[in-house]
């Protein structure tokens, strides 16, 4: 396994560059304030700003460490920031790690984040070397489920009341692939 860092990435329609401290405003308008791209996430939307601010300059902050990997997505045609992908939790002992995505609302249904989470798997197991890629998804966000089935990865199991959030807990499905079965 190589810990690599956030290196660039492009896909057909987009490219996957680090964050800039002056992203932060396309974060915050994007994605950031918005109910609809919380939902699904164990956090609400961003409370102003300032708040979309200080996350971007605690992502910018990370870049130097190695195992580090957190991509601004950028649609080609327009240069707009639409969204952010990472892998997390990476576990060089075990070479694995974990997945999420935002992806802005003006953007979705368009095969954009399967395009984009497809690159980022090639990235993870054949640039980086991990074996294992996770990603949650609570129950509810059938969208993200088509994003991970259509990028070969496969519903393990669920992890019932996982996450606290809105006052109850959630449920979430726990997907993975294995290096051997990227779909790219």
């Amino acid at each position: 396994m190589q810990c690599l860092g956030t290196l660039p990435l492009e896909t057909q329609r987009t490219q996957l560059r680090r964050f800039r401290i002056e992203d932060s405003p396309a974060v915050y308008q994007g994605w950031g304030k918005l109910e609809e791209c919380s939902r699904y996430f164990p956090w609400g939307p961003m409370p102003s700003p300032d708040f979309a601010q200080e996350k971007v300059k605690g992502w910018v902050e990370r870049y130097p460490e190695g195992s580090y990997y957190q991509w601004a997505i950028v649609e080609k045609e327009s240069g707009q920031l639409i969204g952010v992908v990472n892998l997390h939790g990476v576990d060089e002992a075990n070479h694995s790690a974990e997945t999420s995505y935002i992806l802005s609302p003006a953007y979705w249904g368009r095969g954009i984040m399967t395009e984009v989470l497809r690159e980022v798997l090639r990235f993870a197991f054949e640039e980086v070397g991990l074996h294992q890629v996770e990603a949650d998804c609570f129950a509810g966000n059938e969208a993200s489920k088509r994003v991970l089935e259509k990028c070969g990865m496969t519903c393990e199991g669920v992890s019932r009341e996982k996450y606290w959030k809105g006052g109850g807990y959630l449920d979430a499905f726990c997907y993975a692939i294995l290096q051997g079965e990227a779909c790219i």
